[in-house]
């Protein structure tokens, strides 16, 4: 019998596919676990007062985010078990199942706190957390099988566009603004790393940005956080109270911080942000800036892991999967940073792995499993991140890594 020999571009994608597994990432699973445990200790001193008022047992939102750690876990487990051509060929289900979820909570769920975010009324459950992962999921694939294509407007940037402009829609239509943003600048840093041209990134991120201006001065709310934002001490006890709490948690916790469990702020905050959107001044207060500053320090270890994990894939759909899910926990925990120190206005976003869990908590986890995965197949030789970003010679390539390039190159020579 005679042999059949595949083409090189079968033969690389099968190998790419069928690469033996090697170890996960082990600085990825150290810098995770300590963000966990810093959360955890961070949720039962900030929660404690808030637990006792309400309930009458100050381990009652610790013991509620260990069961959404112990889920979260297991869906890591899940993500980083299934193959990731199987994520990639479901992605579309995924995507569209995520539309209708979104679709479905804004013609069935009451708003809580004036907005309509949540399926249950104990407000765990947010599909717009869901979005952030399909989403990554989905333009990965998107992406991945537009080449070329990303550089012209009719197959690149409009239908991105649109694909965006449904999903953030739907989030703003949920009055959750934040959210909507972060998906935006995620999507967006992936769509540049995939090889769109920078006067495209910059003509469309104009027209979003005009659009977003459009949903921010539509809303009273929203405009009243920004005023609160400028001028906190004009409204020093409404829009401006949790600003200037934030900011008095930074100054009161020094260096070095007034010791665990000893912080005042989390009984100044409103009743349930201590422990989620304002954990931050939490830590502050009571670490300092010494605790601050390892919580940065681990934020930025997981960009790097991530980002080295995402130049030595061994595909162009797992590259790109781990430089959303990468720029999705940075971004967000920036986000959530920034907020708390009065360089944003204030919003509803979580730190990833440190507030009070549920969806939030148990999709973060997902993303980690993702990243897990993805780093068992990577190629170490090859994981290096070049940070020269030639913005003059785009030629529709890619920023992710040079892998793919220099194996085209070895083929052609």
């Amino acid at each position: 019998m005679t042999a059949t020999s595949l083409p090189a571009s079968a033969t690389i994608g099968t190998r790419a596919r069928t690469a033996r597994r090697g170890a996960v990432d082990p600085l990825l699973m150290v810098v995770v676990g300590l963000l966990l445990l810093i959360g955890m200790l961070a949720i039962f001193t900030s929660s404690s007062p808030t637990a006792v008022d309400q309930i009458g047992d100050k381990t009652y939102f610790l013991k509620r985010h260990a069961v959404w750690l112990t889920l979260g876990l297991g869906a890591a487990m899940v993500a980083a078990t299934i193959e990731l051509r199987t994520w990639q060929r479901y992605s579309v289900v995924l995507f569209f199942g995520t539309l209708a979820l979104l679709v479905a909570l804004l013609a069935i769920a009451g708003p809580i706190n004036g907005s309509s975010r949540w399926l249950l009324a104990s407000g765990s459950i947010q599909p717009s957390e869901l979005a952030k992962l399909t989403v990554i999921i989905y333009i990965a694939d998107w992406l991945a099988e537009r080449r070329e294509e990303i550089g012209e407007w009719a197959f690149g940037i409009i239908p991105y566009s649109i694909l965006m402009g449904i999903v953030c829609g739907l989030i703003i239509l949920q009055r959750d603004y934040s959210t909507a943003v972060l998906i935006l600048m995620v999507a967006s840093a992936m769509f540049f790393v995939a090889g769109a041209r920078l006067n495209q990134m910059l003509i469309a991120g104009s027209v979003a940005g005009m659009v977003l201006l459009g949903f921010l001065v539509s809303e009273q709310y929203r405009m009243q956080r920004v005023r609160s934002f400028l001028d906190p001490e004009a409204d020093p006890y409404a829009g401006g109270y949790q600003i200037l709490q934030a900011l008095g948690a930074f100054q009161s916790g020094g260096l070095a911080g007034v010791g665990l469990g000893r912080g005042q702020i989390k009984h100044a905050m409103p009743m349930g942000t201590a422990h989620t959107d304002a954990i931050f001044a939490v830590i502050a207060e009571e670490t300092g800036a010494l605790g601050c500053l390892l919580v940065i320090a681990l934020f930025g270890l997981l960009a790097w892991r991530g980002l080295k994990i995402a130049a030595g894939a061994t595909d162009r759909f797992s590259g790109l999967l781990a430089t959303g899910i990468c720029a999705w926990l940075t971004f967000q925990a920036l986000i959530n940073m920034a907020v708390v120190a009065r360089l944003m206005p204030f919003t509803g976003i979580p730190m990833p792995f440190v507030s009070f869990g549920g969806s939030s908590l148990v999709t973060c986890m997902a993303a980690v499993g993702l990243l897990a995965n993805i780093s068992r197949r990577s190629d170490p030789a090859n994981a290096r991140i070049y940070a020269p970003l030639d913005f003059g010679r785009r030629n529709r390539r890619a920023h992710l890594s040079r892998v793919h390039r220099a194996r085209r190159a070895r083929r052609a020579g």
